[in-house]
């Protein structure tokens, strides 16, 4: 009989606390939740033996950097094995969370699950391991990584720029469509404060504008002037470049 109890039986010396656990004939998976508990309860008392958190800096993008893709895949370097936990917040400007992630990975790359459907957002990022304790606040309290901005490969090759008595020109952009140019007049305060209002717009395929193509320029000489040059790529606007013109 004693026999048989000892076969009906375990034993677990965990941490210097014995525990019994009874009836062996139970499901292995009972079994394994009851050792994961005894395991929690052991960090709980010897908080020394629980594995260190540890972040991972991302190599890719770098950081503080501006990407064009708006679906960019991630990479950071790891002497460990995986699994790696990884947070994303995606902001737009005006504050508003374009895409949230929180997910499990096995190698140290991540591809964001969908394209960002805005012009220009920062991406905040962590990865970690062993750091159950990072939660949302943890993430949003984090500096931007990197920045996604449709508009990087979106730009005028050189800058605009007056080519002669009248005339500005620009350098072609690779995957422009159209040029939107912009006229305004610009007030000059006491304190050297520069106040600008919106005067003509223009849309146009070419790479030089005659000034006199605008009719604030052919009716009036109110200067200084500025004039804005902004590419459209795909239907995306890109960068603009301005230029300030006290007089023509």
């Amino acid at each position: 009989m004693q026999k048989k109890e000892q076969l009906d039986s375990v034993q677990f010396n965990f941490g210097g606390f014995l525990c019994r656990c009874c009836n062996l004939k139970l499901t292995c998976g009972f079994r394994h939740t009851v050792l994961q508990l005894l395991a929690s309860l052991l960090f709980l008392l010897h908080p020394e033996l629980a594995l260190a958190c540890t972040l991972f800096p991302l190599a890719q993008p770098a950081a503080g950097r501006s990407v064009a893709e708006l679906q960019p895949e991630l990479r950071w370097k790891s002497g460990s094995a995986a699994p790696f936990r990884i947070q994303i917040s995606v902001v737009a400007p005006e504050a508003k969370v374009l895409m949230s992630v929180d997910t499990v990975v096995n190698e140290p790359r991540y591809k964001l699950p969908s394209a960002i459907p805005a012009n220009f957002a920062a991406v905040k990022v962590l990865v970690s391991q062993n750091c159950s304790q990072l939660d949302a606040q943890d993430l949003n309290g984090q500096g931007p990584a990197f920045f996604l901005d449709s508009r990087a490969s979106c730009v005028l090759q050189s800058r605009l720029s007056r080519k002669a008595q009248g005339t500005l020109g620009w350098g072609k952009s690779e995957d422009a469509e159209s040029y939107v140019v912009r006229m305004f007049t610009a007030n000059i305060d006491s304190d050297k404060n520069v106040s600008l209002k919106l005067l003509e717009t223009q849309t146009m395929s070419g790479i030089e504008l005659g000034l006199n193509s605008f009719e604030h320029t052919r009716n009036s000489k109110n200067y200084p002037l500025v004039v804005s040059v902004q590419p459209v790529c795909s239907g995306r606007p890109g960068v603009t470049q301005s230029i300030f013109l006290p007089s023509l």
